[in-house]
Order: C-alpha cells, then structure tokens, then sequence
C-alpha cells in the first residue's frame, strides 16, 4: 500500500514537473519576442535616463533642508 501511494506521488511530481516545463517554454517563448524586447529595451532607457532626475531632486531637497537649518539657527542667534 506504502509503495502504490508513493508511486502516485511520484507520478503526481511528474505531472506538475511537466506542467512547469510547459509554462517555462511558454514564457520563454513571450520574451523571445521581438516587440516585447524592443519594449524593454526602451523602458530600461527611460529609467536609467530618470535616474540623475531623482539625484537632482534629492540634492535640492538636501539644500533645502540646510536653507531651513541655517535660517532657524540665524533666527536663535537674533533672538
């Protein structure tokens, strides 16, 4: 009885092996395609070209930040 229930786990295993064979050929196949590599290759531009955008962005919120800090300390000498 031991050994009919592991061959049937065994089959089941295999049964879902080759299911993920299918899918991963599936897949392998959507990305071969022309048009989705022409895509990504054009959404990883448009994020590398975003990326000085955020560092700008961040270094001026950095000088705001110590615009802030210098004026309140200026305020604390008058005062």
């Amino acid at each position: 009885m031991q050994i009919q229930a592991n061959i049937s786990a065994l089959a089941k295993e295999e049964n879902n092996l080759l299911l993920n064979a299918q899918k991963l050929a599936h897949v392998s196949q959507v990305i071969a395609d022309p048009v989705l590599n022409e895509v990504s290759n054009e959404l990883i531009q448009t994020i590398t070209d975003r990326i000085p955008i955020i560092i700008a962005y961040e270094a001026n919120a950095g000088v705001i930040k110590i615009q802030e800090e210098v004026l309140e300390t200026l305020l604390d000498i008058k005062a």
